[in-house]
């Protein structure tokens, strides 16, 4: 019993330790970028920890986000220690008037003379859409998340609201819930109702009256672990912003790498625009948030 005590204690503390070790947490990145950790390489993600002891390539655009708050850009191609650039972060924190920080480094990289700094989306790998025909020979583009309120206003994109939209809420089994007709910016969907609150799958389908794109978004029941994980992160981050000087917009964008990664996509998506919308004269939000929608298959608002 001692000894399996004593194990959980260790585990404990090297997991505490290996998360403190996190010098900067990948936020956005876009092109080819890789960290180089013990000699093996491995492509940068977002919302992985880079330690004081790595060093990264860039070869398109990289935003991380410093533990103790301030944020790095990078998109001048070149390989960079992670404890300079920690320093450099430092300095300019210190010669800051303020406790937010963004050190930016590089503007023209060269690739047909493309300010990636600037224009970063052309870059972006696009993943986690997904196209099929629909019974009108549209293609549709799938969005796919978890569900964590009872309640979701559902927001028309542009060139949506430009047309009349057919919304209709499909069950599991691929029948009909309701339908309707939508010309306003927001729609209600409210788990709470009989014929929804039973589904673990409930599948919006959005069609635009006399355009060739419609999409789909599929909400899914989260499992329980789900939950507690997600709630876990955010208190963890909640906990650790009293050590951190972290700006509004910036621990708002951490939250959203969060719901993310944990597949809450509205979540983040509402997490993305609130850290633009906090801070619009710094551009890694705008970015940020930009990077979110492409990823997921929608158009950028650049």
């Amino acid at each position: 019993m001692k000894t399996n005590f004593l194990t959980f204690t260790l585990m404990c503390f090297v997991c505490g330790y290996s998360y403190a070790q996190n010098t900067f947490k990948v936020i956005t990145a876009s092109g080819g970028n890789i960290n180089f950790k013990n000699e093996k390489t491995n492509t940068l993600k977002i919302g992985e920890g880079i330690n004081a002891n790595d060093q990264i390539t860039v070869g398109g655009y990289v935003a991380l986000s410093y533990q103790k708050g301030g944020t790095v850009q990078i998109s001048k191609v070149g390989t960079y220690k992670v404890s300079e650039l920690e320093a450099n972060l430092l300095k300019s924190k210190q010669s800051a008037t303020q406790k937010y920080a963004s050190l930016v480094i590089g503007e023209i990289v060269k690739n047909g003379d493309v300010d990636t700094h600037k224009n970063p989306y052309k870059y972006q790998k696009v993943t986690g859409s997904v196209e099929r025909a629909i019974s009108s020979g549209k293609k549709i583009s799938t969005f796919v998340t978890k569900r964590f309120k009872d309640k979701y206003n559902i927001a028309l994109n542009k060139e949506e609201l430009e047309a009349t939209c057919n919304i209709k809420l499909i069950a599991t089994s691929n029948a009909e819930i309701k339908s309707f007709e939508q010309t306003t910016e927001t729609f209600l969907v409210d788990f709470n109702d009989e014929k929804l609150k039973t589904q673990p799958i409930v599948t919006i389908e959005i069609e635009a009256k006399g355009k060739n794109s419609a999409r789909q978004i599929i909400i899914k029941k989260p499992k329980a672990q789900d939950v507690k994980k997600v709630k876990a992160e955010l208190d963890e981050l909640k906990n650790n912003n009293k050590n951190a000087e972290f700006s509004s917009a910036e621990l708002k964008l951490q939250e959203a790498v969060i719901w993310e990664n944990q597949g809450f996509e509205l979540e983040a998506m509402e997490a993305y625009k609130e850290a633009k919308n906090l801070n619009e004269e710094d551009e890694i939000f705008t970015i940020a948030y930009n990077q979110f929608l492409m990823r997921k298959g929608f158009k950028s608002e650049e």
